[in-house]
């Protein structure tokens, strides 16, 4: 079953960042931090850290020391009572900046790129889509995106945001207190596990609740002296007692660091005795080609039931069959209908009728009569002329009849009325 997760970043969001650290000395939580862990933790959200690390990559630090400074903060924070899950962090730097040539290339995991939060959600099956990204910078935001999680950009005095909200993130706050509320206000499923409670007693009410005159919105409805209530309260039997809740105990919190070269590997644990509440630097593998990304559980839509008319039992009579109201009112379709609307349908119908022959009668207008007679003598002017000139006759004057006539059709059928 796949769990969510908020994936913080480290320097500047839960420990003052003085600038590449590298003595646990430095180590110093952000006000605010661990109660935020903890507020999360008990809604059944996972904390992981993915961080860029680049310090390693420029030759300030390595990473035993970069493990010190985890343990440092993993213990200041447990001193309060909150947990880190696991820690990812990214050692590669791309450009002449990175002066160790172990670290100097381009890596998935360095934010912006969400390689960091792919590889959480795929060791730790964590459903990105219910998932959260807090950080104080761009990037930050941006993996966060990348990997299809919800967006918290922490502003911090005398720092300009330039994310902007709606476009870079979903909200923006001023504190990490402020940033653990959004989450919770805007989850649905990260509720904390808690034993079911004890069922009110019953109530039994002779009369709805008046509200007095004067009461107004915002304020606490008073009822008015003329509406009594006699309100009985029937203890209903004590319920069994729940049966007790235990969650599994979660693993100690995993430092992993991004692939590196097969041809030179790094020891997958730190030297030394490893305590069970210390955290555990696990090595990830090579560096992918290509990006992963989690599956997604999808909950499959209920289908909805089939509803088939329930069958009469054997034993019961049938009842006696009735004719189709549809087709009886389609053989009948005056029989369902007041007497005003038949009579008032049979106006209309005679009407329509009425406008019909009226329109009949226009077609055979004197106007259209007149020009079809002086069509067919144009017609007739025109063939007489041709005989004429079979014949060798003059024609002159029976081509000024036909063209005589055929303006008068054309005329006659212009000024003709139309509908």
């Amino acid at each position: 079953m796949s769990s969510v997760a908020v994936f913080w970043d480290r320097d500047n969001t839960l420990i003052k960042d003085p600038g590449y650290i590298s003595e646990p000395g430095q180590v110093e939580l952000l006000p605010g931090a661990a109660e935020a862990l903890k507020r999360l933790a008990a809604a059944g959200f996972e904390n992981i850290i993915v961080t860029n690390q680049s310090g390693i990559a420029r030759g300030y630090f390595d990473e035993a020391a970069l493990a010190r400074v985890h343990d440092r903060m993993v213990a200041l924070l447990a001193e309060q009572g909150a947990k880190i899950d696991a820690i990812y962090f990214c050692p590669y730097l791309a450009g002449p900046e990175a002066r160790v040539e172990k670290y100097r290339k381009d890596s998935e995991w360095r934010k912006p790129k969400p390689g960091m939060i792919l590889q959480a959600a795929l060791e730790r099956k964590l459903e990105l889509a219910g998932s959260w990204t807090v950080g104080d910078g761009l990037h930050d935001v941006q993996a966060g995106r990348a990997a299809g999680c919800r967006t918290i950009l922490i502003r911090r005095p005398g720092v300009p945001a330039t994310a902007r909200k709606g476009g870079d993130v979903d909200f923006l706050v001023d504190s990490l207190e402020q940033a653990a509320a959004t989450v919770l206000k805007y989850t649905r499923h990260a509720v904390p596990i808690q034993p079911p409670a004890p069922a009110p007693p019953t109530r039994r009410e002779s009369a709805p609740p008046v509200l007095a005159p004067s009461a107004k919105r915002g304020v606490e409805p008073e009822l008015a002296p003329s509406a009594k209530r006699e309100i009985e309260l029937t203890p209903e039997p004590p319920a069994p007692p729940p049966a007790p809740v235990t969650r599994p105990p979660s693993p100690d919190p995993e430092i992993k660091a991004p692939p590196e070269p097969a041809a030179e590997p790094t020891p997958t644990v730190r030297p030394g005795v490893e305590e069970p509440t210390e955290p555990r630097i696990i090595m990830s593998p090579d560096e992918p080609t290509t990006r992963v990304k989690p599956e997604v559980e999808k909950i499959p839509e209920p289908l909805a039931p089939e509803l088939t008319p329930p069958e009469p039992p054997p034993s019961a009579p049938r009842a006696a069959e009735t004719p189709n109201p549809l087709s009886y009112a389609r053989k009948n379709p005056q029989a369902h209908m007041p007497t005003d609307t038949v009579a008032l349908l049979q106006e209309i119908l005679t009407f329509l009728r009425m406008a019909d022959r009226r329109a009949r009668a226009d077609e055979f207008a004197l106007g259209k009569l007149l020009g079809a007679i002086a069509q067919i003598a144009a017609i007739g002017a025109l063939t007489w002329s041709i005989f004429g000139q079979i014949r060798e006759e003059p024609i002159e004057a029976r081509l000024g009849f036909a063209i005589l006539f055929q303006l008068m059709a054309l005329t006659c059928f212009v000024f003709s009325p139309r509908k």
